[in-house]
């Protein structure tokens, strides 16, 4: 941790603030539960070296720059960054469903495997290989659109369990991306509400 005591315009703060945030369909999730962990703490550990000791250098001195400031925050989050870029795997929002199942992961694999049956056998257009090839992939499609389906209808257990555990800010972080809420106003009587 590194205190820094030091009063800071109005206009400067203002300035700082006008930063764009980034489009919400180009949002990417990181997956820690899947990244190296021991892996990212090294490397940010060893990257961050270099900014530690300007951080002792800067810490002895009275007079401390906005600049200086800044300089060394873009440094740290630059390296987090690269880091988290090299060793953190991540995904597109609404990549995972909640919806998937063990009976839909078995679909797939059924579908997958007659359809590896259909290509051995030469693609036949008719038959029995050809019939369950076609079922197979039927049933997984229909599996999914039915879900989909649902996913908009119905709230599972386990998201409902899942929004149970989330409490205040966290709650609504996650409703949002789950269920794409936009913000609305609304016109009465002429007012915006």
């Amino acid at each position: 941790m590194f205190t820094v005591s030091r009063s800071i315009s109005a206009d400067y703060y203002d300035d700082a603030n006008k930063v764009e945030g980034p489009d919400r369909m180009s949002v990417f999730h990181l997956r820690w539960d899947h990244a190296d962990l021991i892996m990212y703490y090294a490397t940010t550990g060893a990257q961050l070296q270099s900014v530690l000791s300007k951080l002792i250098e800067v810490q002895n001195r009275d007079d401390v720059s906005l600049d200086t400031i800044n300089d060394t925050y873009c440094q740290i989050v630059d390296i987090l960054r690269s880091c988290t870029d090299l060793l953190v795997p991540s995904c597109r929002k609404n990549f995972l469903k909640f919806w998937w199942d063990q009976e839909m992961a078995e679909l797939k694999h059924q579908s997958i495997a007659s359809c590896i049956a259909w290509k051995a056998a030469g693609r036949p257009r008719s038959g029995p290989i050809f019939d369950r090839y076609r079922k197979d992939k039927l049933a997984y499609r229909n599996g999914i659109r039915i879900r989909q389906r649902d996913e908009k209808l119905f709230y599972t257990n386990d998201l409902h369990e899942a929004l149970l555990k989330k409490q205040g800010k966290v709650f609504w972080n996650c409703w949002r991306s789950k269920f794409e809420c936009s913000k609305r106003r609304y016109k009465t009587c002429g007012r915006r509400y």
